[in-house]
């Protein structure tokens, strides 16, 4: 699971790692202060993606004032970058570097290591570089901390000194919150021989979450910033939004069907909303999950279409398709047309369950077929 930055310098802060003071919003301000007053700037106010994105840099904006800082939330918070909706932003106080070094400490599953990678600069230094200086070590704080000193060795002192000391004090945190990936970029030295986290990327093991009570409360207080792990924990669905503007939504069960779907809709020119992996139980039990999906589908404003596949290997169809006519029954708001196919044992049962109970649902066998529904639907009318 990967944090958004400003939760993640929060984790970092409580454990007292520099960072830069800064405040998130979810909406623009409205600043009543007198300019007189404004003398902590100038700011620096970032977008904040789940994940990130190549191009994240060329959407800061430094701002001098309240207001400036206002009209750049207010444009960033109707902002889509990379397709991925601006959850909120992070307002934080400028830093004027004398320079900017790299450290990143990664799980490393083939040496059953960690891999640490530390450099003087940022050029050149992201996730698939090779060159930068690595090295892969036990997954020990004292081996990792070993291992930063041996890489930051030919370096000047001054660079040396900051990512060593920055090494001593991130890698009880790494190993503390049960990290696969920790990353500073940039790390930037300061002035009076300090150092400071500029941006970072921190994922945690979701499996180990249950021994992490304040990553909880985390996740349980930011409502829709981690709604997907919710949704994972709780109901066993693996979900992702992956086109804010999509028009077809997909609700989808058996193994490695969702990508496959997703696959098909963007050969036919269809933008997915989101995919979806449902496990083996998710499915199985009461509506609930089914209600918590049409809910989520029900407050995207671009979808046109609800595209349902499920799989019988996996899932009982007839059963599946009761409790989805149940779920429909409980949301009688929800108003997408919604077109149905299910594959394998109990399909044709299935279909007729669900063509009885709802109507309004199209049930479509063929794959090209249930795809042109909801191209039709994608495209403001009826197939």
């Amino acid at each position: 699971m990967l944090l958004f930055e400003y939760d993640a310098k929060e984790l970092l802060a409580v454990q007292g790692i520099p960072v830069p003071g800064g405040i998130r919003l979810n909406h623009a301000p409205h600043p009543q202060d007198p300019p007189s007053e404004e003398r902590s700037g100038p700011w620096i106010v970032k977008p904040q993606i789940l994940g990130g994105a190549p191009d994240l840099a060329r959407h800061l904006v430094t701002a001098k004032t309240n207001d400036e800082i206002s009209a750049a939330a207010k444009t960033l918070l109707e902002t889509s970058i990379d397709g991925r909706p601006v959850h909120a932003v992070l307002v934080e106080r400028q830093f004027t570097p004398i320079g900017n070094a790299y450290l990143r400490f990664e799980c490393d599953p083939p040496s059953a290591g960690v891999r640490i990678v530390a450099a003087a600069d940022t050029a050149g230094a992201d996730t698939h570089d090779t060159t930068s200086p690595n090295t892969v070590v036990a997954p020990d704080p004292n081996a990792v901390i070993t291992g930063v000193e041996e890489l930051t060795a030919t370096m000047p002192s001054d660079i040396g000194n900051c990512i060593n000391e920055a090494g001593r004090m991130l890698a009880p945190l790494f190993f503390g919150y049960e990290a696969t990936l920790l990353e500073i970029a940039p790390l930037m030295l300061l002035s009076d021989g300090g150092w400071a986290v500029g941006d970072v990327r921190l994922a945690i093991d979701e499996k180990a979450l249950f021994r992490h009570p304040e990553l909880l409360s985390l996740i349980e207080r930011r409502d829709v910033a981690y709604g997907d792990v919710r949704l994972r924990r709780r109901y066993g669905v693996d979900y992702r939004v992956i086109d804010p503007d999509g028009a077809v939504a997909t609700l989808t069960a058996g193994s490695g069907y969702g990508a496959f779907l997703i696959d098909e809709m963007k050969a036919e020119g269809l933008s997915p909303y989101n995919v979806m992996e449902a496990g083996l139980t998710a499915l199985s039990g009461s509506e609930e999950t089914l209600e918590y999906l049409l809910d989520t589908f029900a407050a995207a404003a671009a979808l046109r279409c609800l595209l349902v596949a499920v799989v019988g290997d996996l899932v009982d169809l007839p059963a599946f398709a009761h409790r989805f006519a149940a779920a429909l029954a409980n949301r009688p708001d929800f108003k997408l047309p919604i077109v149905a196919r299910f594959i394998g044992a109990g399909a044709g049962a299935a279909g007729a369950i669900l063509e009885q109970a709802a109507p309004a649902t199209e049930v479509e066998p063929a794959l090209e077929a249930a795809i042109g529904r909801a191209s039709g639907y994608a495209a403001g009318h009826a197939a």
